[in-house]
């Protein structure tokens, strides 16, 4: 799974993919929207988040995030920008998209790492859902725990270790 990372800024790019890739994540950077939209429909690879800039040259980070959802609509995106973003004009077109001006790549990291646990137990509930077998509450708690922490680690989670 691969960290899309999109900023017309090289400096700030490369600020944003090495903080990501330092917290045990792959990144893919591209330099604007047009390009993140192109290699958003290869098929082969498989998202696992979009952080993009607010403001770019070509398109916003508004218009990526709406055409990304129509690529892959259960995608986290994150849009940041350091000059401040109207968000609650944004949050009801597209409300499971985080705007922030939080724009600190350290604070980004914390933001991306929220994201993606989102997204894992919202997979998990999934699987349970259409699961045949009856799972309690506590065995999911502590199988959502011990895959937080081998993502945290950098490691995919041993099945074998998981409780009969």
């Amino acid at each position: 799974k691969i960290i899309l990372v999109v900023d017309d800024n090289e400096k700030e790019k490369w600020l944003y993919a090495d903080a990501i890739r330092k917290a045990g994540y792959s990144t893919l950077s591209v330099n604007s929207a047009t390009e993140a939209i192109r290699v958003l429909k290869d098929s082969s690879v498989e998202w696992e988040l979009l952080l993009t800039d607010y403001i770019m040259l070509d398109w916003g980070g508004f218009e990526l995030a709406l055409a990304a959802k129509q690529l892959h609509p259960t995608l986290p995106i994150i849009v940041h920008s350091r000059g401040g973003i109207e968000s609650q004009a944004y949050q009801s077109t597209l409300p499971d998209v985080i705007f922030t001006d939080k724009a600190d790549p350290e604070e980004t990291v914390k933001l991306v790492k929220q994201e993606l646990a989102k997204d894992l137990k919202r997979g998990i509930s999934g699987i349970v859902e259409r699961s045949p077998f009856y799972l309690t509450a506590g065995f999911l708690d502590d199988i959502k725990a011990r895959v937080l922490y081998a993502r945290e680690q950098g490691k995919r989670l041993n099945l074998e270790e998981l409780p009969q």
